[in-house]
């Protein structure tokens, strides 16, 4: 059944996440009974990024767009696939006419100077390549892109530690639980299994970057490093060693380990000044460590850059916490 205007519109909000906690709970819930919701927030993620790419989103929706819609990887890939097809039809032009040394050459690139039966066979030929770019674009996932997806559904509705890691869709972090969150354990086996078996076809930098955000979630600190520092040789350019620092140290305080934590993040942050996840663990560094200067102008400074996610929720409290535990003058 054919959507109306309103119900399109309730599901790119949704998307942007435009609506208020009460309306996305209920957009959600619709999304597990109403299977015809489900294939037209499908149509909507499409053209939102077909308006995307076209430049057609308005300035604080292309924003959200960046900030929420693309916190998932399957649209992320969406995103990236579109933008590979814009480029290669981008290049597609008229060409001025060949030398007339080359004219027969025209005629192989002409369908209505084949034979009907060349022709079929060329069309079934096009079809079939450009079916299997497409599946490949949109609908093939690695091991690894899969073990990721997986990764972030067990820690969908609670993260187990405090930092902000790449690729994890924002979660609360709950602390009085200590370690027992509500993970999905399904997933969780499922990633396991998923990202061990990427790793022993392809033991890369994406590899160990993946194990090394799976042991970070699972408090294995002491694997999360190994992992990361391995991931770090070829991409300096993240902040997970340094959150997996922090959460050790946290767990057995210790200076050394923090002061690595700090390095890892002021590097990630000189090669990327705007890389949020570093922003945000090192102001939580500052804060655990009680240096509470530094840690207001960390939240400030990465509040400068996200005022409106649920990660900035986060750092407003921490602030407004800091800020009310200054002594009075």
């Amino acid at each position: 059944m054919a959507r109306n205007e309103p119900e399109q519109s309730s599901a790119k909000r949704y998307l942007l996440h435009q609506l208020t906690d009460a309306e996305q709970k209920a957009v959600e819930l619709e999304l597990l009974s109403d299977d015809a919701f489900s294939e037209e927030l499908e149509i909507v993620e499409d053209e939102l990024i077909d308006e995307y790419l076209k430049g057609e989103l308005s300035r604080n929706e292309s924003k959200r767009f960046e900030e929420f819609f693309l916190a998932h990887e399957t649209r992320k890939r969406k995103l990236l696939a579109g933008e590979a097809l814009k480029r290669h039809f981008d290049t597609i032009s008229p060409t001025p006419a060949a030398p007339r040394k080359f004219g027969f050459l025209r005629k192989w690139f002409n369908p209505f100077s084949l034979s009907p039966s060349v022709a079929v066979a060329v069309g079934i030929v096009i079809v079939a390549v450009v079916g299997a770019v497409t599946w490949r674009a949109f609908f093939y996932q690695s091991d690894l892109q899969k073990g990721l997806v997986a990764l972030n559904e067990s820690y969908r509705q609670e993260r187990p530690i405090e930092t902000r890691i790449s690729n994890l869709t924002y979660a609360p972090f709950r602390p009085t639980r200590g370690d027992t969150g509500m993970v999905n354990s399904l997933e969780q086996r499922r990633a396991e299994e998923l990202l061990y078996e990427a790793f022993s076809e392809k033991p890369d930098a994406d590899a160990h970057h993946a194990l090394g955000q799976m042991f970070l979630l699972q408090r294995q600190f002491d694997k999360a490093i190994e992992h990361l520092e391995q991931a770090k040789r070829a991409d300096p350019n993240n902040a997970g060693l340094g959150a997996a620092y922090l959460e050790k140290g946290k767990l057995d305080p210790n200076q050394d380990v923090f002061r690595l934590s700090l390095e890892n993040f002021n590097r990630a942050l000189e090669l990327k000044p705007n890389l949020r996840e570093a922003l945000f663990n090192r102001a939580l560094l500052y804060q655990n460590q009680g240096l509470t200067e530094q840690a207001e102008s960390g939240w400030r400074s990465y509040l400068e850059l996200d005022s409106e996610s649920p990660w900035a929720t986060e750092a407003r409290d921490n602030l407004r916490l800091l800020e009310e535990r200054r002594p009075k003058t």
